[in-house]
């Protein structure tokens, strides 16, 4: 598994399991059970029981039992009181949302798009971020979502190989885009003033996460040394260690970005 969200209680999670190809992605719902528990896995001919039994059933008070959810999803977050998920999920060539309770429930439908290579986030209660997979020769895009209403609004793009993660409170963004010399550039960029700061650093977004008690502090994983190429694709290969920054209390910046909107769209239709 390399990558799931839990819910609240830590005792479900929806995580993605790479197959033995190296090539195809699952999506399970899983959750901790004891021992002498076990889940509905449904009736729907899309989803599979796969239990995970433990190494000591004898002595363990839990056991991981799970189902595989249907083909299709492309990015899921949870929400910040982990009682809900969001689901971004391709069907007959169309991007569908879809938020849903955690631990069960039906799933409603919230838009339906032509984009279908998205990440997804959901870091403020009434926010779900959608970025558009860029790459150093494709634009990407950076969107807010209503969880409730489906609206989307654009924040940032069109820039190349955008990659974003967007704070707590949903006032701040670290983002990275692919320079023009084989590198990445890295900036906090501000909401509200459209207005972006060089963060000195240079690192890939995905590689940060932002503050849950400091919701202006932000923490990167950053390369020992800078590795040249074609970003983002070559961050991979790149060996980093940490680093730390504030979003609001900065020293003065080495450099101010601007990124005005552009009058450009691309969302739901």
């Amino acid at each position: 598994m390399y990558s799931s969200v839990w819910s609240k209680g830590l005792n479900s999670l929806i995580g993605s399991i790479l197959g033995d190809d190296d090539t195809t992605i699952s999506t399970i719902y899983a959750t901790l059970l004891p021992q002498n528990s076990s889940i509905s896995t449904g009736t729907s001919s899309n989803s599979t029981s796969t239990p995970v039994v433990t190494s000591n059933a004898s002595t363990a008070p839990y056991k991981l039992q799970g189902k595989n959810l249907p083909a299709g999803i492309v990015s899921y977050a949870v929400s910040p009181k982990m009682d809900r998920v969001f689901l971004f999920v391709v069907q007959a060539g169309q991007g569908i949302g879809y938020v849903a309770p955690f631990n069960g429930g039906t799933a409603t439908e919230i838009f339906n798009t032509p984009v279908t290579q998205v990440n997804a986030d959901w870091p403020e209660q009434n926010t779900i971020t959608i970025t558009t997979k860029g790459s150093a020769a494709d634009n990407g895009y950076l969107y807010f979502v209503s969880p409730k209403t489906g609206a989307w609004k654009k924040i940032l793009g069109p820039l190349p190989g955008l990659s974003t993660k967007v704070s707590h409170d949903a006032k701040y963004a670290i983002i990275s885009v692919s320079g023009n010399a084989s590198n990445v550039l890295t900036s906090i960029y501000a909401i509200s003033t459209s207005t972006g700061t060089d963060a000195i650093i240079r690192t890939l977004a995905d590689k940060c996460v932002w503050g849950n008690f400091y919701k202006d502090m932000v923490y990167c994983a950053v390369p020992f040394q800078p590795v040249s190429g074609t970003y983002p694709m070559i961050g991979i290969k790149a060996r980093y260690r940490p680093w730390i920054r504030s979003g609001k209390k900065m020293p003065p910046p080495a450099k101010c970005i601007s990124f005005p909107p552009s009058s450009s769209k691309l969302g739901p239709m």
